[in-house]
């Protein structure tokens, strides 16, 4: 397929469409080996610093996920119940909650391959505001919207550049602000 028809289904045809919060957050997960071995990510009242992103705090495996997945052993490995929305939703760029409800585990999202992927990846203000640079492995994408303060889906699309976006394969999600990205799902790795 010419890469302006595949431009073009990417802008229309999004099958799947993602919400991520990017916490870095208090989590009283002292049960997580990688949390036990890292003291130096002490928080306060006995709690530790843990990132998580739509409040699953992710627990490394021994096993390869993608090749757990491949030769169909990967029961056990990991859940394929990803959230593909924030399960506890608040003001994130404002006061934050007190518990931010976060679960540990080995969670997916298993996509068809070439599914249009729209992600939304949202900062909060857990820790205070701060940014963070994210990195897609094996995909550039569009960045097809930015934005300050909470992401609106039901106003901030209609201002989604969907005309020229800027393809990236790096992208900075800004202090107290939002990054809405497109991508194809077509690269297994």
């Amino acid at each position: 397929m010419p890469l302006f028809s595949c431009l073009l289904d990417l802008m229309s045809l999004v099958k799947a469409h993602l919400t991520t919060l990017l916490l870095l957050e208090y989590s009283n997960t002292n049960h997580q080996h990688r949390i036990r071995l890292n003291q130096t990510c002490q928080g306060p009242n006995g709690t530790k610093f843990a990132a998580s992103i739509n409040n699953v705090s992710f627990v490394q495996l021994t096993n390869a996920l993608l090749q757990s997945h491949i030769f169909g052993q990967s029961k056990g490995v990991y859940s394929p119940n990803f959230p593909v929305n924030p399960l506890n939703w608040f003001n994130y760029t404002g006061n934050p909650p007190n518990n931010t409800m976060v679960n540990n585990g080995t969670k997916v999202l298993v996509l068809p391959f070439n599914t249009s992927v729209e992600l939304i990846m949202q900062d909060t203000s857990i820790l205070g505001v701060e940014s963070h640079p994210l990195y897609l492995h094996g995909f550039n994408f569009f960045v097809v919207g930015q934005g300050f303060g909470n992401f609106d889906s039901n106003k901030d699309p209609a201002k989604f550049n969907l005309i020229d976006p800027v393809e990236r394969n790096t992208i900075d999600v800004p202090s107290g602000r939002w990054v809405a990205i497109r991508f194809l799902a077509d690269n297994p790795d």
